[in-house]
C-alpha cells in the first residue's frame, strides 16, 4: 500500500492539492489528521472511503450526518467529544 504523506496539510490550498493528488492516485482508502484536509477530501471525493482523526466540526461542516450513523464515505474518531461531556461528570 502506497502513502501519501504532506506535513503542510493544514491549511486549505495546501490540503486541496493533496486531496488532487490522493484521488488522482487512485487511493483505495484516505486518512487524515486536520480539518482542512476532511474538507478538501469531503468535496473532491464520494467514493473513495475517507478515514479522520481529530477533525473538528464533523457534524457542522457535514463531513457526518450523525455521530452514531455517519452515512456517505467519511468517517473518524475523536479523543475529545464534548456532546459526551455530561458523560463524563456522571462518571
Amino acid at each position: 500500500m502506497e502513502s501519501l504523506n504532506h506535513p503542510m496539510c493544514f491549511d486549505p490550498p495546501h490540503a486541496s492539492a493533496f486531496a488532487a493528488e490522493l484521488i488522482e492516485s487512485q487511493a483505495d482508502v484516505g486518512f487524515c489528521s486536520s480539518t482542512a484536509v476532511t474538507a478538501a477530501l469531503h468535496q473532491a471525493t464520494s467514493t473513495i472511503p475517507i478515514v479522520f482523526a481529530i477533525v473538528s466540526g464533523r457534524l457542522s461542516s457535514g463531513f457526518v450526518a450523525s455521530l452514531r450513523h455517519p452515512g456517505g464515505n467519511i468517517t473518524g474518531f475523536t479523543s475529545v467529544e464534548a456532546a459526551i461531556g455530561g458523560k463524563w461528570l456522571s462518571c
